[in-house]
């Protein structure tokens, strides 16, 4: 389960950043306005998310060095755990201030 979930991290990672190379909803120019969103978008999200699926291979990838099962799954516990907080944080999600009137995505 654990490898199930980090492959799927890193094919949301893949697809999500095929995305944002091909989107126009985030351009210089509305950087350079100040727009919140876009700037939202073009620094927090992805670094957020790119931090989260990092911190999940590393939990992974630490978990082999685990001695017993209970080690192993105490360290995948604790970097999964961290990495879906991150993760979830850098969601834009609708009752975020900076996204009352806008346009992009889904609100």
């Amino acid at each position: 389960m654990a490898m199930f979930a980090m492959i799927m991290c890193h094919i949301q990672l893949v697809i999500g950043l095929i995305l944002y190379f091909i989107t126009d909803k985030i351009s210089v120019e509305a950087l350079a306005e100040g727009n919140k969103v876009a700037s939202f978008f073009a620094m927090e999200h992805i670094a957020g998310m790119i931090l989260g699926i990092a911190l999940v291979t590393v939990g992974y990838s630490t978990s082999k060095r685990g001695k017993t099962d209970k080690a192993k799954f105490k360290r995948i516990a604790i970097w999964y755990t961290i990495g879906l907080l991150i993760i979830l944080g850098s969601i834009p999600w609708p009752f975020m201030s900076r996204f009352a009137n806008s346009t992009i995505g889904w609100f």
